[in-house]
């Protein structure tokens, strides 16, 4: 809803039919002044105690290897004996030193490796060995290579960049012993049937080229070396995404030298790029208590919490210290099963790190993440449990031929007995804690409530015989689907071969974790980061809940937004609002279910209308007929590419097409549907399909007949409003919502037939954990992608119209502007042509973070009417500071919305920055402006002045009452900053309230305006166990600003139980003199208490609620309080404003202690309050966390009726 307050008289009584949309307004930060990554499921439903996560990393002999090639045994064909050399540089730079430590080649020639052309002895092709497209471990140049992670106590970095390429360390962690000289020639001493020297230039890598188009890296392969020598700069690269080189795309000798010489230190061996991509992980982790178990050296590091960055610092020291003291082949084996049967007795035993139940124990998830580059060996563990997995003896796994006890197929046992399977499925079906409560929060896929242990498997460099992300024919005896009939695990005992490989996956399959694999150091990484992510997916929302997330109500309806969290399915729902003879508000009959509606149009096959902006126009959401040769109608390369993210090689345009149609609602490519199995089911516990995404954030927003009170002739001439409002008067109603699917809905107010999906540019994205692939991924845990309310209003751009502008919250940078002047018919073969005159264009900007802040629309004093928003939320790609942008909404020259440099303003607040790291840090100083609340204070329609909060606490007034635009910056000051008892910045992430002075009226201290807003921040991770002090607050604008927390005077708060049985508030009266005092504020007396929701101002009162997430560690949601206290003085309301008692009157029997009571308190978090007028008065709409619905009947002012309806709660 677009809500611009217009003071050319007082402020009006209560003559609308709700003030604003039942919405979260997510907030901001926690302490510190960033929110830090940004969460991306709902913070409701989470706990807050930390899962345990055991990192097992394969600590045998071949992790010292520096070569990882394709196949297991025959690396590079050197005589073949120890599967090629695997050494590429001696351990020092003085004199003629071996490859290998103990001075031996082991009878394999090592010239090939040593002389400058790399030898090609007899077509060997050994100079493969230095090609990252061959030998996955060396040097690539479009990776840029960084030291590992980590920083001690003081912020500095555990590990320094090779600023020195002459003595570049052999080992990290001795960066003062042997050293390599990778700038020189350099003599070796090798032996090939007797002792020989050679010689050979270090920094080199080759490009190759596929001469023959096998996609093999052949040995008589055509190839170019690069030596990376001051005489070669540039070097060019191929990406052009080299973020160390001022360019780029061509970096200098300088700047290449030390990205080699980084890979050299830190990157070259097996056991460094595994300790890199671990590194990063625990370096980036502060919500969880992480462990290290090693193969053969057994327990390195219990659990302990990683918010804690002293055990950070140990326990990275402890994985960066880990030594393989034999690296040639032999020297240690892989006991990957003893390994896992330590950490399994770990978690059993005395010292488990599992927490005692006060603590959280009983619900605290446990995780093991292995990570190996060979087949498992090493003789059967003590204490092995047989076939686990197919005897059959819980619910849990099942009988040798996978058959679980109804005899259905779900795949976990075998014939074969002490596989490393068995082991996972051991320590998944038994109770590591038997004497503790059982309340570990279940998925779809883990179904254990008992404390046990789930397992992830990452294998590196090596594959298996199955491949567990390709579906075969169903029915195939090779499918790799265990739950399909023909389906069987082969025998990883008979032999050491690849189906021990496959083994790593059935034990993540048993451990109800996953499998993921990594061909080179980046694929690694990447598996790592999304093994953490699946787990915090896992830990961040384990609850199968449904409630109402959101709501609005239009001519007696309520329109009700739901999610599911199983499912991650949304549900829409119509249903009257019944008035009785008094006057009492009650839920009628539903209407309609919009979820319901399209999954049986998309199952009778009629066609939805999908479009989308490809960064020109409006287009039909389609794959394009052919990818690789796209046209100004198809989508962007940037879409394409994130469509085709997951898509098998050489299936692209199939993959594309397939998961287009997925996005479109159809099913029969879903995992377990029979056809591709590519992409995630949509169907929860219940059986029922939900095509329509989740809506958290986003509040309905409901478009009839127009309604605005401009003045008729705003537009200037013959343009008349309301010449527009009666030719507009009898327009079909739409209720658009957006939702996590990837788009905006918008659905027919009578019938609940959707009328139209729109997919911004904006959703789009190739990066892990956004885009619409990542909506597909059958691993998938949540994302955010139109999680804000749009914002609608009847604007004049060339003619009267109803433009819809919308920003993404948490899912996205970026807003998209839509005209739904004319919901009229679309057909499938008109789309394209319609969407083009739909879309109006999207809008992004290096300063524009994340948009959580909702647009509001109207005319400016220059003339334009534009979209006014703060720049959100993490925009480190601009300045860091805190910014309004005024977005003008005609286009431009060209037509298009935001492609040019006049097609908006900017006004500075100058306030914020980045400093040291970047905005996603809690560290940074960088600062967002929140959602703005406009002001027209003269009554001619156009848009005066604007009020912002921000993340520093600053809430900023803005004059924008000239006509001249250069003016506007100018009249921007701070109003007050927002600070706690101790000096300490309150985050601003809600609009304020607004409202004329009542007393103080004044030319000389205008605007005369009261600035009402609460402090505080739901928005990361963090935030929910901050418990900062958080203020609501009233201040005085008499044109100066800059006030501080001691101009205020201060209100306190006092919690009692009413005669009626509620819990109740009553507030302070403190005097508030404005001779010397320029406002008032209360503090929040509970921990965690905080305002993340918008304020509203009704008569002689101001009307706040309150948040406080849950202090039980198993528990998530929370309570919170409604709020309703005097506008003028933040003390009592002068009326008794609620029917506490629920009697139908407002009377003494409201008060508390003859006091007029300011606040109730509820058993959900709950969401903005909602203000309506009927028949029995004015009545305040609430819904909260656990899918109550609270209507109070209030009295706002004196000149209201006496009785009004009663309060109620309603569950939903």
């Amino acid at each position: 809803m677009n809500i611009i307050t217009t003071f050319s008289k007082p402020l009006p009584r209560l003559g609308i039919a709700f003030a604003a949309a039942l919405m979260w307004n997510n907030s901001a930060l926690s302490g510190a002044n960033q929110p830090g990554p940004i969460a991306t499921s709902p913070l409701f439903l989470q706990t807050s105690v930390e899962p345990n996560i055991f990192f097992i990393l394969d600590d045998s002999g071949s992790m010292e290897w520096e070569n990882m090639v394709s196949g297991f045994n025959n690396g590079l064909p050197v005589y073949n004996g120890w599967g090629g050399n695997h050494y590429l540089f001696p351990t020092t730079n003085n004199g003629l030193d071996q490859w290998y430590e103990d001075n031996d080649c082991f009878g394999i020639g090592c010239y090939p490796y040593t002389t400058e052309d790399d030898g090609d002895n007899p077509g060997e092709g050994a100079w493969r060995s230095r090609t990252h497209d061959y030998n996955a471990l060396y040097y690539n140049p479009e990776v840029q290579y960084k030291p590992w992670s980590g920083s001690d106590n003081s912020g500095d970095p555990l590990f320094d960049y090779i600023t020195d390429a002459t003595r570049a360390p052999v080992d990290p962690l001795d960066p003062g012993g042997d050293t390599f000289d990778l700038t020189s020639q350099v003599e070796y001493r090798g032996y090939s049937n007797g002792w020989y020297n050679a010689d050979m230039f270090p920094a080199k890598h080759y490009i190759w080229t596929d001469t023959d188009g096998d996609g093999i890296v052949d040995a008589d392969d055509a190839k170019q070396l690069i030596q990376i020598k001051a005489i070669n700069e540039p070097f060019t690269h191929t990406d052009g995404d080299r973020d160390d080189c001022a360019d780029p795309a061509s970096c200098s000798y300088t700047e290449e030298i030390q990205n080699f010489a980084n890979w050299f230190t830190y990157y070259r061996k097996r056991k460094y790029v595994a300790m890199a991509a671990m590194g990063d992980v625990v370096d980036a982790t502060s919500s969880a208590r992480m462990g290290l178990q090693a193969y053969n050296d057994g327990l390195i590091e219990n659990a302990t919490t990683m918010s804690d960055n002293n055990n950070k610092i140990d326990l990275l020291d402890q994985l960066y210290s880990l030594e393989i003291p034999c690296g040639p082949p032999g020297c240690r084996g892989t006991p990957a099963r003893q390994a896992l049967v330590s950490v399994g007795d770990l978690f059993q035993g005395n010292n488990s790190p599992i927490l005692a139940s006060g603590s959280g124990g009983m619900c605290q998830q446990n995780f093991s993440v292995i990570i190996g580059d060979g087949f498992w060996n090493g003789a059967t563990p003590g204490g092995a449990p047989g076939n686990a997995d197919g005897d059959l003896d819980t619910e849990f796994d099942s009988d040798t031929a996978g058959l679980d006890g109804a005899g259905d197929k779900v795949g976990y046992g075998d014939n074969f007995s002490n596989t490393l399977a068995d082991i996972a499925m051991t320590y998944y079906e038994d109770d590591l804690k038997p004497l503790i409560d059982d309340e570990v929060l279940t998925t779809p896929t883990d179904d254990a409530e008992h404390q046990h242990l789930v397992t992830y498997t990452v294998a590196f460099g090596v594959n298996g015989n199955l491949d567990p992300f390709d579906s075969l024919t169903p029915g195939d005896a090779t499918d790799t689907d265990p739950t399909d009939a023909a389906f069987a695990w082969a025998d990883p005992t008979d032999t050491q071969d690849a189906d021990r490989i496959d083994d790593m996956w059935h034990a993540a399959y048993n451990g109800r974790g996953e499998f993921l694999e990594a061909q080179n150091p980046q694929q690694l990484e990447e598996a790592l980061t999304n093994a953490f992510a699946s787990i915090s997916d896992r830990t961040a929302v384990a609850a199968a809940v449904s409630f109402d997330s959101t709501s609005l109500t239009s001519d007696n309806t309520l329109y009700q937004a739901k999610f599911k969290s199983q499912s991650w399915g949304g549900l829409l729902v119509a249903t009257s609002i019944d008035i009785d003879v008094n006057g009492v508000p009650s839920l009628g009959a539903k209407k309609w279910s919009a979820h319901s509606l399209l999954v049986d149009r998309v199952e009778a096959g009629t066609p939805r209308n999908v479009i989308t902006f490809n960064g020109s126009k409006g287009i039909a959401f389609e794959f394009p007929a052919n990818h690789t040769a796209l046209t100004g109608d198809d989508l962007s390369s940037a879409q394409v590419n994130d469509l085709l993210v997951n898509a098998p090689a050489g299936d692209e345009q199939g993959f594309g097409e397939r998961l287009v149609d997925y996005i479109l609602g159809f099913d029969s490519n879903e995992v377990d549907a029979g056809g591709s199995d590519e992409f995630r089911t949509r169907e929860d516990d219940s059986g029922d399909r939900n095509i329509l995404g989740d809506i958290i954030h986003s509040s309905p927003a409901h478009v009839g007949a127009p309604t605005a009170n401009y003045p008729d002739d705003i537009a200037g001439g013959a343009n008349l409003y309301s010449s527009f409002k009666a030719a507009q008067a009898d327009r079909t109603g739409m209720v658009y919502v957006g939702s996590n699917d990837g788009g905006l809905h918008a659905f027919n107010e009578n019938s609940g037939e959707e009328h139209l999906f729109y997919l911004p540019q904006a959703v789009f994205s190739s990066a892990p954990e956004f885009g619409l692939h990542e909506y597909a991924d059958p691993n998938y845990g949540h994302t955010y992608y139109i999680d804000m309310t749009p914002t609608i209003a009847d604007i004049y751009a060339g003619g009267w119209k109803t433009y819809l502008v919308g920003g993404l919250r948490g899912g996205g940078k970026g807003l998209y502007v839509l005209d739904v002047t004319s919901p009229l018919a679309l057909s499938e073969a008109a789309l394209s042509a319609k969407a083009a005159s739909i879309v109006k264009g999207e809008f992004t900007h290096n300063d524009l973070g994340f948009t959580f802040s909702q647009p509001k629309i109207g005319l400016l004093n220059n003339g334009e009417w534009a979209a006014i928003f703060g720049n959100g939320y993490n925009a480190e790609a601009g300045d860091g500071t805190a910014k309004l942008f005024l977005l003008y909404l005609d286009g431009g020259a060209d037509g298009v919305i935001g492609t040019a440099a006049d097609d908006y303003e900017i006004i500075e607040t100058y306030s914020g920055g980045i400093t040291g790291a970047d905005c996603s840090d809690v560290s940074s100083n960088c600062n967002g402006l929140a959602t703005p609340t406009v002001l027209d204070l003269n009554g001619d329609g156009k848009i005066d002045r604007v009020y912002a909060g921000d993340l520093l606490g600053q809430m900023w007034s803005f004059d924008l009452s000239s006509t001249s635009t250069a003016s506007w910056q100018g009249g921007t000051y701070k109003l007050i900053t927002a600070t706690d008892g101790g000096g300490s910045p309150q985050p601003i992430t809600v609009a304020p309230a607004v409202i004329r002075h009542p007393t103080e009226k004044l030319f000389t201290t205008s605007p005369n305006l009261l600035v009402f807003f609460g402090t505080g921040q739901y928005l990361s991770d963090a935030d929910k166990t901050s418990a900062d002090t958080q203020t609501f607050y009233g201040v005085w604008d008499n044109g100066a600003g800059n006030r501080l927390r001691s101009d205020l005077v201060a209100q306190t708060i006092t919690q009692d139980t009413h005669a009626s049985g509620r819990t109740i508030r009553t507030i302070s009266n403190n005097v508030v003199s404005y001779s010397i005092k320029y406002g008032w504020y209360i503090d929040l007396p509970i921990s965690k208490e905080r305002v993340v929701v918008d304020p509203v101002a009704l008569g002689d009162l101001v009307f706040f609620n309150s948040l406080i997430p849950s202090d039980a560690l198993c528990d998530f949601g929370g309570s919170g309080w409604l709020m309703g206290i005097s506008s003028l003085d933040g003390g009592p309301p002068p009326l008794n404003a609620v029917d506490i008692n629920n009697d139908n009157m407002f009377d003494d029997a409201d008060q508390h202690d003859g006091e007029n009571v300011g606040g109730v308190e509820v058993d959900g978090l709950p969401t903005a309050p909602v203000f309506g007028l009927g028949p029995g008065g004015v009545s305040r709409w609430v819904i909260d966390s656990e899918d109550n619905l609270t209507i109070d009947s209030v009295q706002p002012e004196a000149s209201t009726p006496s009785s009004r309806t009663s309060w109620t709660t309603i569950d939903l």
